[in-house]
Formats: structure tokens, C-alpha cells, sequence
């Protein structure tokens, strides 16, 4: 396991692992109404927002940064997808950190899994393309234009496509979200990840 951790962006990985995690116990039952000229059509609970850094580092994590051309065995397709699934959980512990020490329903503790999963997955799917220096894209794409475009003023709710905002999750987006992460396990650990030139 140490060779993985020495292949890999695990240091970068970790801090925003932890940053996710501290930022979600200190702000976590904050709400933010603007983000500089931008105003929020509804305000945001930093709890459902900060979970965007876990799943970022869920991505970094995949990056690998060896450029030794090795066998791509089952093992060590099952070795990656054990990886990633492992980054996966460390990212829904790091975004339940703020729900651990309140007291909240079912909805509203999933709300943050769900989301994690969701930006987890995007961030995934990007680890391919630039040498994964783009991770972070997908993720921040969905929050910028979620958070402007995504809520719908005559029915006062949050778009389909603009879930991530929503305070309490349902079991059908947690099943969504939860198919979403596996299909990008599934495809990173199948798909052999780029690697960088040095």
C-alpha cells in the first residue's frame, strides 16, 4: 500500500482532504447569500458547498504521477478501484465532520454524502485528461453555474441538475449519486490512468 501512496498525489490529496474537513466543521451550518458580484437566488449552506473539496480530492488522489510503463493486470485494476473506493469514504467522513457534532435528520446528514459523491465522480472522470491537472474543473463548474442558473424562482426549488444544493437528499438522488460514483470507479479502474512525462 505504500507504493500506492508514494505513486500517487496522496500529499495534495490529504491536505484538501483535511481543508475539507476543517472548513466543513467551522462554516459548515454558515450560509452565504454572495460570492463577491454574484448573489445567490437562494442562500447556500457551506456544508453542501464544501463537500466540492473532498471530491476534488478524490480526483487528485487518482492522479498518478510515475511514468514507468507497467503491466495493467487485474490486480492492479483491482488495486486502483480499491484505492479510489478508499478515497471515496475518507471524502463522505471528511464532509459528515460538521452533521457529526449536530444533531440532524436522515435527509439533511446524506445531503453532504450525496454531494461528495457527486463532485468525487466528476473530478474522477477529468484524472484523464492533462495529466489530471483539470480535476478540479467539472466540480467547480457544476457550483458556479448551479448556484446562478440552477434554482427555479416559480417553483422555489433547485433544478435536477442542480441536486447539490439541496438541504436534505432523497433516497433516489443518494441511489443516483451512489451510481454515479461507481460507474467512475468502474471506469477508472478499467481505463488505465495517464501518466506524467518527466
Amino acid at each position: 500500500m505504500l507504493g500506492w501512496w508514494r505513486i500517487h498525489r496522496t500529499v495534495p490529496a490529504s491536505s484538501e482532504m483535511g481543508a475539507a474537513a476543517i472548513v466543513g466543521a467551522v462554516l459548515g451550518s454558515t450560509t452565504i447569500d454572495s460570492f463577491g458580484p454574484v448573489v445567490f437566488p437562494s442562500p447556500l449552506l457551506m456544508a453542501l458547498v464544501t463537500p466540492v473539496v473532498a471530491g476534488v480530492a478524490v480526483g487528485t488522489a487518482a492522479v498518478r504521477d510515475l511514468s514507468l510503463p507497467l503491466p495493467d493486470r487485474v490486480a492492479v485494476k483491482v488495486a486502483r478501484l480499491s484505492w479510489v473506493t478508499a478515497w471515496f469514504l475518507a471524502g463522505v467522513v471528511a464532509a459528515l465532520v460538521p452533521k457529526l457534532s449536530a444533531p440532524t435528520s436522515p435527509g439533511t446528514a446524506l445531503a453532504p454524502t450525496r454531494n461528495v459523491l457527486i463532485f468525487g465522480a466528476l473530478s474522477l472522470l477529468f484524472v484523464h485528461i492533462r495529466d489530471g491537472e483539470l480535476v478540479w474543473v467539472p466540480p467547480m463548474l457544476l457550483i458556479l453555474v448551479g448556484s446562478m442558473f440552477g434554482f427555479s424562482e416559480d417553483r422555489y426549488r433547485w433544478y435536477w441538475w442542480a441536486v447539490v444544493f439541496e438541504e436534505e437528499a432523497t433516497r433516489r438522488q443518494l441511489a443516483a449519486a451512489l451510481g454515479m460514483a461507481a460507474g467512475a470507479c468502474l471506469f477508472y479502474a478499467v481505463w488505465r490512468p495517464g501518466r506524467r512525462a518527466r
